[in-house]
């Protein structure tokens, strides 16, 4: 089996697909040239703004639970590995390091791991072929998208999560 090589990015913000009003979490790689997007689901998209708003929900979310518990357990995340994409589905895996220092691989959506990893101050790393299946786009011959946030964008980030709460899971595909 060949030797994974592996990209590490950050998160750039979150966007609006103006299209299908469906949430978009871009990575950026190191060298600031790539934006990887990931299309995800509302609800992962309110965890993520949230952390990287720094705002505390009156009731904790599915990430700020997870963390938690990782918490009480002595274990916290240290990494996100994006590993594969099948069907245009990204596939993860999130590394958790127990209390006695094992390091467990757990299988994971990239958007629940981005939730996480954001919290625990982890690292994102996208694995090279991956990267160049999806065809990141390159940021030299973009103009910024008219719907994307920064990490650094607070008005941004409040018109992502006021419009994410306005969302009917419905239109999503999703059936609640």
């Amino acid at each position: 089996m060949a030797e994974r090589r592996f990209i590490p990015v950050v998160v750039r913000g979150l966007a609006l697909d103006p299209e299908s009003n469906q949430p978009v979490l871009l990575l950026q790689d190191a060298t600031a040239r790539l934006l990887l997007p990931i299309w995800i689901g509302a609800a992962e998209a309110a965890g993520i703004a949230a952390r990287l708003s720094n705002e505390r929900p009156a009731r904790p979310l599915t990430a700020d639970l997870v963390h938690s518990v990782l918490g009480r357990l002595g274990a916290r995340v240290e990494r996100l590995d994006v590993r594969a994409v099948e069907d245009g589905v990204f596939l993860g895996d999130l590394l958790v390091r127990d209390a006695s220092g094992r390091v467990h691989r757990i299988d994971c959506r990239p958007s629940d791991g981005v939730a996480l990893v954001l919290r625990d101050a982890g690292v994102i790393r996208v694995e090279r072929a991956v990267m160049e299946e999806a065809r990141p786009m390159d940021l030299a011959e973009l103009d910024p998208p008219r719907h994307a946030i920064s990490a650094d964008d607070e008005a941004g980030r409040a018109r992502l999560l006021a419009t994410l709460g306005d969302l009917d899971p419905a239109e999503l595909g999703l059936e609640m």
